[in-house]
């Protein structure tokens, strides 16, 4: 399985859906305010909600680490009673039994806002796009698939 780049590694590299493998480099300039890292994700361990997760990394080298992810972009309904809250989160926990048997195959691109530090938001976590690739099928951005299925809504979180 491939994995992307990491904070040891090279600029990020586009993936092929088809094959999973690097495509080609994508342009990093330093004019961008954030640094895009890119990661193949072995397995979702906890689903929190519909827009957080921890989930095994494959960081190289054959290590893996755990992290807690936030969905980048998007917002779910909160624990309670909240309206949407079961849906999204059900949603979630389908792309873990997907991933975590192996018929489908995650990556996530995580953003860096900060350079020197690690987390992204208030809580600690990393903040990320979440891609599914299943068979040889296209690419799903997960986090637009969940807009569109009205499922979450847009959300931006703000950096620490």
């Amino acid at each position: 399985m491939w994995c992307g780049i990491g904070t040891h590694g090279t600029p990020n590299v586009a993936m092929s859906a088809a094959t999973s493998r690097p495509r080609h480099p994508t342009t990093m300039t330093s004019e961008l305010p954030f640094t895009l890292y890119e990661y193949s994700i072995v397995g979702i361990t906890y689903v929190v909600d519909g827009d957080t997760a921890d989930m095994v990394v494959d960081v190289g080298y054959r290590s893996t680490r755990q992290e807690r992810f936030r969905f980048a972009g998007i917002n779910a309904p909160e624990r309670g009673d909240e309206p949407g809250y079961t849906a999204a989160k059900s949603y979630v926990q389908a792309l873990a039994e997907r991933v975590n048997s192996g018929r489908s195959a995650l990556y996530i691109r995580s953003l860096v806002t900060h350079p020197g530090t690690d987390k992204h938001d208030s809580f600690g976590r990393y903040l990320a796009t979440l891609y599914e690739v299943a068979g040889s099928a296209d690419m799903l951005d997960v986090n637009q698939d969940m807009i569109n299925r009205g499922l979450v809504v847009p959300y931006m979180v703000q950096p620490s």
